[in-house]
This record gives structure tokens, sequence and C-alpha cells, in this order.
């Protein structure tokens, strides 16, 4: 077993390539499937967090005020976060997020294989809960990067209690349970998935990656878009 920096860094390099497209997607698939399944380094597990456990405190990175103008992938978390008006994620109505959640710790190495998901909502369906982890994105990169960033994401919020646990702590008086359906979910605007060269000709392999981890994993990933003026998240 490596260190954390080295798993974190072996799915960066799963995520980058060159050129326009993709060309050795099907080894790229089996690749990361066996790297899913290694072991994460021991010393990763991250303890809870109080600052997290603050209901209605949703921003670690960046803040909602009259003085601060966001951009880029921080408006869009702006965005969703914002509870002036109801939000919905693929078909479930937001009741609670935060974004910038930390999942790894690296005593001694400063920030070193950190990784974090750029945020995490609690959904709400019927009499149902679920948590959604998400990747956002603006311009940077490519659907296939942002895919294989998010399966990053899920394999340790996935094995993370305190991760998991976070909303219980936030919203005690609702009763949540203990494990709840857990979705990874890269967003963007559609104008993303739709840019030429690299973007657009990498949506294909990523939606094929996220299918086979559903069918090896149970859990569900999936590239999906955001609608401000609808207020929505959808699968693309």
């Amino acid at each position: 077993m490596g260190s954390l920096k080295e798993w974190a860094d072996k799915w960066i390099e799963l995520a980058s390539f060159t050129g326009e497209r993709l060309y050795d997607q099907d080894d790229r698939i089996e690749a990361v499937i066996a790297h899913w399944n290694e072991p994460v380094s021991a010393d990763w597990m991250r303890g809870p967090d109080p600052r997290l456990h603050v209901a209605g405190e949703r921003y670690g990175r960046g803040t909602k005020s009259a003085s601060h103008v966001p951009s880029g992938e921080q408006l869009i978390e702006e965005e969703v976060l914002d509870r002036s008006a109801p939000v919905t994620s693929l078909g479930w109505t937001v009741v609670d997020g935060l974004n910038a959640l930390p999942l790894t710790t690296n005593p001694g190495r400063g920030r070193e294989g950190n990784v974090e998901a750029d945020m995490l909502l609690l959904v709400q369906r019927g009499d149902g809960y679920a948590l959604h982890v998400l990747e956002v994105k603006v311009s940077d990169k490519n659907p296939w990067y942002a895919a294989v960033e998010s399966l990053r994401q899920l394999k340790l919020f996935s094995e993370s209690a305190s991760a998991k646990g976070v909303f219980q702590k936030r919203q005690r008086h609702l009763n949540l349970p203990l494990e709840m359906q857990i979705t990874g979910i890269v967003l963007a605007r559609r104008a993303y998935y739709e840019t030429r060269w690299q973007k657009a000709n990498s949506v294909e392999p990523a939606q094929r990656l996220l299918r086979r981890i559903g069918n090896e994993t149970g859990i569900t990933a999936l590239l999906a878009t955001w609608d401000s003026t609808l207020r929505a998240i959808e699968p693309l």
C-alpha cells in the first residue's frame, strides 16, 4: 500500500490525456476499475470536522455576501446552494448542502494528497433521503477527466463514516438513516459538454466509464447539467 499522494496522483494520471480524443478508452476504463478496487493508503481517513456540522453554514470555500462576486465553478456552487428558491437534483429536492467537503488528511505532508468534493447535497424524495456528491466544472479539463475525479471522491466518500454522517449532525431533527443512497455527479452547464475537441469527444467515454462503475460497485455516477433558470440538476 503506497502513500495517499501516490494513490491520489494515480487517479489524475488516469484522467489526463493529450490530443483531441481519448484513443485508449477501453484500456483506461479497465485501469480505472482496477484502481478503484485498490485499497486507499492507511493514513487517509479524516475524522469529524465540527465546522461542517453547523446548520445553515454552506460555504467552506467562498462566501455569500453583497460584496462578493462569484465566478467560474464558485458561481455554480453558490447558485445551487442558494436557498432563496427550491433546487432539485435528479428529481430530488435539495434539503441542505455545503461546498468544499474535505475527504482526506495527510499528516506531515501539507496539502499533498488532499482530496475534497466540490459539493455535498442532502436530497429528499417522499420519505426518503439520499446524498449527492458533486464535481463542478466550467471550463477546466474535460468530461473524462471530471468523471475520474468524481470517482476518486466517491471512493473516499463511500468509505468515510465522518463524511457520510455530516448531515446527521447538521440536521438532527430529521432523524436521518445512518446509510443513504450515494450518487456521484459531474455538474456543468450544457455548453461545457458541447465544446469542440476534447470536451465533446470525451463525453461518451466518460459515460461508458460511469456505467461500468455502476455495474461493478452498485454506486451510481453520472454526468449532469445545471440550469440556473429552472434551478435544476438534470442528467446529461
